[in-house]
């Protein structure tokens, strides 16, 4: 049963929707959603974390983890790894979580997620 992406918290386990391609460019990264025909640009620090969204550790781990590499705050790291996923999920892009409209209304539309 899927979720929404507001009821996303520290315990999900992220996992990447497996019918998206993406690839990484200059630090940034473009996942191709072939199925609505959109293309999502991922800033550079969202491109580190869409790389770990593998199914294999909690949010709380995930943010625990960046802290430690990145010397970062904890609790802004884990705030700021909350939020993306959940817009993430709000676009669809992660496994188990309902997609919210997001009001697109063209298929080439171009999304930023700049977290």
């Amino acid at each position: 049963m899927a979720i929404s992406p507001d009821q996303i918290d520290g315990a999900f386990i992220p996992v990447r929707r497996s019918t998206l391609t993406g690839v990484e460019l200059d630090n940034e990264g473009v996942v191709l959603d072939e199925n609505n025909g959109l293309l999502h640009l991922l800033s550079p620090t969202a491109t580190v974390i869409w790389a770990c969204l593998d199914g294999a550790s909690s949010i709380d781990e995930l943010a625990a983890e960046l802290s430690a590499t990145f010397s970062a705050d904890s609790a802004q790291v884990h705030n700021d790894v909350l939020s993306l996923i959940r817009e993430l999920g709000r676009r669809g892009l992660l496994e188990g979580v309902d997609i919210e409209d997001t009001n697109t209304s063209s298929p080439d539309e171009i999304i930023r997620s700049d977290q």
